[in-house]
């Protein structure tokens, strides 16, 4: 199993306060095949603990769709080291192990930013430094992009829809490339010959 990561923020580096937190256990080859996890957390613990808010980024929610913003009004928030330890204990539900694949829509956002948060609290994060894994080298790699496959998104900007949608993506775009290479060695194989006379 592998698990689709994405954040809901306050702004874009690390260190920015954390909305909300959306996983999805899913199989890379068959698509979503485990659980999911969703939390919110409370920003004024980030906040007195030296996490930031973005003005742009407050900005940005301010523009977004209604319920995406709604979501993130009247959700219940929960401290963040309970956030923390709740999804370590879900990430060993899910048997994923410590170096197999955190998946993220880009390595320079949800990974770095959940990881600061955990250092912030003086926690280790619960995957090995080799787990991070890329869904924009991916695409790239396929020449697709994220949509390309066509998954329904049930609510853009809320993380947990996020995860389920960018981990059924990222299934068909892995498997867009596994037959794209399957074609490929058919197509080099030798031909075979006949011994004899013409």
């Amino acid at each position: 199993m592998e698990v689709m990561l994405d954040l809901e923020t306050l702004g874009t580096t690390p260190g920015s306060a954390i909305l909300s937190i959306g996983a999805a256990a899913f199989d890379l080859s068959k698509g979503l095949q485990g659980r999911t996890f969703h939390a919110h957390l409370v920003l004024q613990t980030q906040l007195d603990i030296g996490m930031s808010v973005s003005g742009p980024t407050v900005m940005w929610w301010l523009k977004q769709d209604e319920m995406a913003r709604h979501s993130q009004v009247s959700a219940k928030r929960i401290q963040p080291f309970e956030v923390l330890d709740a999804f370590g204990i879900w990430l060993k539900g899910t048997r994923v192990r410590d170096d197999e694949g955190i998946w993220s829509h880009g390595l320079n956002f949800d990974l770095p930013i959940i990881e600061a948060l955990y250092f912030r609290l003086n926690i280790a994060p619960p995957w090995s430094y080799r787990a991070g894994r890329d869904t924009r080298t991916l695409f790239a790699l396929a020449g697709k992009n994220m949509g390309d496959f066509d998954t329904p998104n049930a609510v853009a900007h809320d993380a947990l829809a996020d995860a389920i949608y960018q981990a059924h993506e990222t299934s068909a775009c892995y498997n867009y490339l596994r037959q794209q290479r399957i074609a490929a060695s058919a197509m080099t194989e030798p031909v075979p010959t006949t011994s004899g006379d013409i």
